[in-house]
């Protein structure tokens, strides 16, 4: 007895120092880089959040003073306090994602120990945080990032309430299913109580579980949460009639039964390779736990066996409901991952113990020992191929990350084979925080510009007054008010910031109330009309935009004439 905690000590204590350098890799270092607001869409919500401070109106997301629909409010608040505290720059905007990542990381681990237990949960802590997926969305700031841990806390506190026989207990976890349930709202909507609920029931039918006292805990808190979260609702609905069937009409059910809404018209197998793929390199060790184990006791095998068919039927179901749905997006299947990691953990775990089945724990053996010869290659590889296409050598602390990463596979390799499997498992999860540094370091750096507007924002700030009208052709308006001076942003009207496509954009549209037209590189060749596109390519360029004085050159040249 005593040698078994003491392994499981040593187990732990390797997990948790790999827990320890991968938070410091994957969710501290990012802030220390001078990487610009993508856009559109971590732009925009900057952009939204920084009107809040400067306006002082923390009751309504507004973009260049105008309501902001497509969002609820809570992520913003996040965003809002952040600037308020830290300053307007990158970190702050992205310090709210990264914490709710974390928090992401932390409930699943709560989740699975309650499931399963400590260790499993630190294993599945671990996994949670080193999944290419919900590691590159928490850089860049989403709403759904902020979701994950209230779904996971949801699905605890069902799950804690239909295994106590205390009343009392019962109630209050109904009581604060409901406070989570208006804290999803506020984030996102419906969409993620929809896709656990599923889950959830489906495993309650199959288990045979589903009776009347369960429906009655679940409207309770699912009403309670509609309650708490209807104030801010309503208040938006106030200051923008239509607002409410806007957002739940034609967002989430016509986004759902039809494929008019945005992100419509994608494959009913949308999410199956972003499951498989965002999961890397964890993606097949989840597998080996689904099969029964003889090797487990008989209550131990009962209780594992009921998490493990509760955490399939909410990835599952989960991921059929989003399946059927006509508007997919990568980032609504992030309430998925945990159930994941969950399942690799599990596996894991009983590889660690040495309780799969035989041939299983070969194949689970050999799996790993894969992994860490292709994780000794790859970085060195991705990183010299980017530096070709790129056109320039990636800086030192690139590569050193790249080497890392391939020496901590190999001492993976070499640890698995010498069968020291916490030790394995522990330096070998290494490899994704590794190779991230080593990507976000450098490749990154170089083609952010393309997918931010900082630059245009730099350029427009140097101007003591801005321009009347300011006509952003081929791109949407994302990170350049944010770059702005705040005299500036407390200047700017609606309507002086404006967009066109660069397809049906033509000269004789344009006259004196359009005097600034900037033009993206990327867009400068969809511009149809040739007179429009000569004068675009006379400008000096500075990447990625081109800014023409449109009124100046107006005044110079007559229209038909060329322009030379």
């Amino acid at each position: 007895m005593g040698r078994i905690v003491s392994t499981r000590m040593c187990q732990n204590t390797a997990i948790k120092c790999s827990i320890l350098a991968s938070v410091l890799l994957l969710y501290v270092y990012p802030l220390l880089l001078p990487t610009p607001l993508l856009d559109p869409d971590e732009g925009l919500h900057a952009t939204i959040a920084q009107e809040m401070v400067e306006t002082g109106d923390y009751r309504i997301p507004r973009t260049q003073g105008q309501p902001f629909l497509d969002k609820p409010i809570f992520y913003f608040l996040l965003q809002a306090l952040s600037l308020r505290t830290f300053g307007m720059n990158e970190a702050a905007v992205r310090l709210p994602g990264l914490l709710c990542g974390l928090l992401g990381v932390a409930t699943t681990y709560l989740l699975a120990r309650r499931l399963l237990d400590n260790t499993t949960g630190l294993i599945a802590a671990l996994v949670a945080l080193t999944m290419t997926v919900p590691v590159a969305l928490a850089q860049a700031p989403v709403h759904d990032i902020a979701l994950v841990p209230w779904t996971n806390l949801l699905l605890l506190c069902w799950w804690e309430a239909d295994h106590n026989t205390s009343r009392r207990i019962r109630l209050q976890l109904t009581a604060a299913a409901g406070f989570l349930v208006a804290l999803a709202l506020l984030t996102k909507g419906l969409i993620g109580l929809a896709v656990v609920s599923v889950g959830y029931f489906c495993f309650l039918t199959l288990s045979r579980q589903l009776h009347l006292a369960v429906v009655v805990r679940y409207a309770v808190s699912f009403l309670l949460g509609c309650l708490l979260a209807c104030p801010w609702f309503l208040s938006l609905e106030a200051d923008a009639p239509g607002y409410l069937s806007y957002y739940f009409i034609q967002r989430h059910f016509a986004g759902f039964t039809t494929a008019t809404q945005l992100h419509g018209g994608e494959p009913w197998h949308y999410y199956l390779p972003i499951l498989l793929g965002g999961a890397m390199p964890w993606t097949l060790h989840a597998l080996p736990g689904l099969w029964p184990q003889r090797q487990l006791p008989a209550g131990r095998a009962n209780t594992t066996s009921r998490a493990v068919a509760f955490t399939l039927c909410w990835l599952v179901g989960g991921g059929l409901f989003l399946s059927l749905a006509s508007s997919k997006l990568i980032t609504y299947c992030l309430p998925l991952f945990p159930a994941i990691a969950i399942l690799a953990a599990h596996s894991v775990q009983l590889f660690l113990d040495r309780q799969l089945l035989p041939r299983l724990d070969v194949a689970m053996n050999r799996m790993i020992q894969l992994c860490c010869c292709v994780g000794v290659f790859l970085p060195t590889v991705a990183i010299l191929t980017l530096d070709h296409q790129n056109g320039s050598p990636s800086p030192l602390v690139a590569h050193a990350a790249g080497v890392l990463a391939a020496v901590f596979s190999l001492s993976g390799l070499i640890l698995v084979r010498s069968a020291r499997r916490s030790q394995a498992i522990a330096v070998g999860a290494l490899w994704t925080p590794l190779v991230f540094v080593a990507l976000v370091t450098w490749p990154l750096q170089i083609t952010a510009e393309s997918y931010s507007q900082r630059s245009l924002g730099v350029q427009l700030a140097a101007y003591d007054r801005l321009p009347d009208k300011i006509l952003l052709v081929g791109d949407r308006i994302g990170s350049v008010v944010f770059y702005l001076t705040a005299a500036q942003r407390e200047q700017l009207q609606p309507g002086q910031l404006i967009t066109a496509p660069a397809d049906s954009l033509s000269l004789a549209d344009l006259d004196s109330r359009h005097p600034l037209l900037v033009v993206k590189d990327t867009a400068l060749s969809r511009i149809e009309d040739p007179l429009l596109q000569q004068l675009a390519q006379q400008t000096q360029p500075a990447a990625p935009f081109r800014l023409l004085d449109l009124g100046v050159r107006l005044a110079e040249h007559p229209r038909g004439s060329s322009w030379k």
